[in-house]
């Protein structure tokens, strides 16, 4: 078992088992450094944040450019609010406010 599986083993998630697991141990993926480059069109680009060796996909083709991006922001009002930032509630560790909640008010985990 690679290092992927033992990882996903030790903490199992859904996403991983069902999208990424199945083209891993049919040998399908590669494994590339964060600044690969396919050629001088296509390469990775490192964009560090909260995701470790996260990357986006820079694009260049006749003297234009674009990045395709993922994991950049959680809502587009982070575009006018620079200084607010996500915070995941999680399950495991999530408690209702005191007195419980009222009318249809429901738990869930959220960003």
């Amino acid at each position: 078992m690679g290092l992927l599986g033992r990882v996903h083993q030790a903490t199992p998630l859904e996403h991983i088992a069902d999208s990424v697991l199945p083209i891993v141990e049919a040998g399908q993926a590669v494994f590339v450094a964060n600044d690969y480059a396919l050629n001088d069109e296509v390469w990775l680009e490192p964009t560090p944040g909260h995701t470790p060796n996260h990357v986006s996909v820079h694009l260049a083709s006749n003297g234009s450019h674009a990045v395709i991006t993922g994991d950049m922001m959680h809502s587009p009002v982070q575009c006018a609010e620079l200084m607010w930032v996500a915070r995941p509630i999680l399950i495991e560790t999530w408690r209702a406010p005191p007195g419980g909640l009222s009318g249809n008010a429901t738990a869930r985990p959220t960003y």
